[in-house]
């Protein structure tokens, strides 16, 4: 750290020195002996020149020290034969063709998964406030490469510490000087079945910085609404304490003023009353969190050239955004974009998590205010629920509707038939309808029709994966038969088997 040096001059303190030299004060003004006054230049002189030596030494310090990392690496990414001479030059550490067995970045994991939790602080200039303002963790799991992002609104409940999650780092932060997020790490951890590994701390202006350095950002409302927003500048006394924004149906582009306001207004002057709650607010923060992921992806770039850029980028926005990740950490989180599902899972648990009330339960107690609890206090129930959201991740993002036709001439379908795999081993389907139709002499087997137009891949997967079905066909009416009335997203035509 570098400690900056101030000089103050005091004229009071000067004199005060002067009259307990041992030298007689008169009228006159008094000067000190020569011997002394060249001592005091000299020393004075000297300081000046300590001083300079000192700064010097420090930016040398601190040159030494980065080039001596990135020399570390360069050492770690260069490749030897057997008998130890180097038969590649390749010293970029920021391109992955370069990293050996020897340097390899790798991102910290328990039991398979990778977790980030990101927090938006609550704070104002002051620092006054620590409230943790919203709370979001993303997961990556390295097996399946899909993810999830999963918001815990404000009013949720900590058993542990009897006080709603948004306050429980402000109440904690203090205890552990080391780590002042690890309580909140550990209540985090506790509810969602999942060790955190990083954090990332987002204060409001970052948000605004951030979405304004990677050039705005898309949002798509559902509906037309006016958000009720507190006007920052506000006195007590202001005749203006709101702002109002304006937003229209449909996909936007906006600029990091609206996107802070997008994310965060709990209030509405017109449009769906369900905008205003905390729910719907959480559901909009992960809309920017991956609003900002697409325009950062959107860019075609080499993973050398993302590191360089989005390295900067984090740089720029250090003020408003501190996260706990090293360089080599970021590093091996890029090497993950071009394999990893872009598409995460989105969770929020509200009261209608897993069904109206299944897990939890809201209401208002006097010195708690609102707040919503987990109807277990060992949160078990929730995150076996996460759990089965994993396992079944792609039909949770994509909730497909289904519907088979049994043409096989039976009156119903065996219950050793593959389409009873995809009903009852995998969840979070939308419609599952089964009709039984006369025997067909049209085909052959099981035909399987995709009306999404590519937008479900992974329910689509899924289902050839348990039917045993490559082909793929768009035309029910090639074999006499059609789409129903449900909408549906696939079809599954069962003939007979011979």
């Amino acid at each position: 750290m570098i400690n900056k040096i101030h000089v103050f001059k005091n004229k009071s303190k000067q004199s005060e020195d002067l009259q307990t030299n041992s030298f007689k004060i008169t009228n006159k003004p008094q000067v000190p002996p020569t011997t002394e006054r060249n001592k005091r230049g000299f020393i004075k002189k000297h300081k000046r020149i300590l001083s300079i030596i000192f700064i010097i030494l420090v930016f040398f310090a601190l040159g030494a020290f980065a080039y001596t990392r990135i020399s570390s690496y360069s050492i770690r990414v260069n490749s030897f034969d057997e008998s130890g001479n180097e038969i590649s030059s390749c010293t970029n550490i920021l391109n992955p063709e370069c990293w050996t067995d020897a340097f390899t970045p790798q991102l910290k994991q328990t039991d398979g998964f990778t977790n980030a939790l990101i927090v938006g602080l609550d704070t104002r200039s002051n620092g006054s406030l620590m409230n943790t303002d919203s709370l979001m963790m993303i997961s990556y799991n390295h097996a399946t490469q899909k993810s999830m992002l999963l918001s815990i609104p404000r009013d949720f409940f900590s058993f542990r510490f009897q006080i709603k999650i948004s306050a429980v780092y402000a109440y904690t932060s203090r205890k552990d000087k080391d780590d002042p997020w690890r309580y909140l790490k550990e209540d985090f951890a506790s509810i969602t079945g999942r060790q955190i590994h990083y954090v990332i701390a987002v204060k409001l202006d970052g948000v605004t910085e951030l979405v304004d350095a990677v050039g705005g950002v898309s949002v798509c409302p559902y509906a037309d609404f006016t958000a009720k927003y507190p006007n920052p500048n506000a006195t007590p006394t202001s005749p203006e304490q709101w702002l109002y924004y304006d937003f229209k149906k449909g996909c936007q582009d906006v600029d990091g003023e609206r996107a802070l306001v997008y994310s965060r207004f709990r209030s509405i002057r017109r449009g769906p009353g369900e905008l205003a709650s905390d729910f719907s607010r959480a559901r909009r923060q992960q809309e920017i969190v991956d609003a900002v992921k697409v325009k950062l992806l959107g860019q075609n770039l080499s993973i050398k050239d993302r590191t360089e850029n989005y390295w900067s980028l984090l740089q720029t926005v250090d003020k408003n955004i501190k996260f706990d990740f090293t360089f080599e950490d970021f590093l091996a989180g890029l090497a993950l974009i071009d394999k990893a599902d872009k598409t995460p899972a989105r969770v929020v648990l509200d009261p209608n998590f897993g069904g109206p009330y299944r897990f939890m339960f809201e209401g208002t107690k006097p010195g708690e205010g609102y707040t919503v609890k987990a109807k277990d206090q060992s949160y078990n129930a929730i995150k076996n629920e996460l759990s089965l959201i994993w396992d079944n991740i792609d039909f949770y993002k994509e909730t497909p509707k289904i519907v088979v036709r049994n043409q096989t001439g039976s009156p119903t379908l065996g219950n050793d038939n593959l389409v009873f795999n995809i009903k009852n081993n995998h969840k979070y389907w939308s419609g599952f309808d089964i009709y039984n139709d006369g025997k067909t002499d049209k085909y052959i087997g099981v035909k399987l029709f995709d009306f999404t137009g590519g937008t479900k891949p992974g329910s689509l997967a899924i289902i050839q994966t348990t039917l045993g079905i490559s082909e793929v066909e768009l035309l029910p009416e090639t074999y006499g038969a059609t789409r129903t009335n449900k909408n549906e997203d696939f079809l599954i035509l069962v003939g007979p088997t011979e």
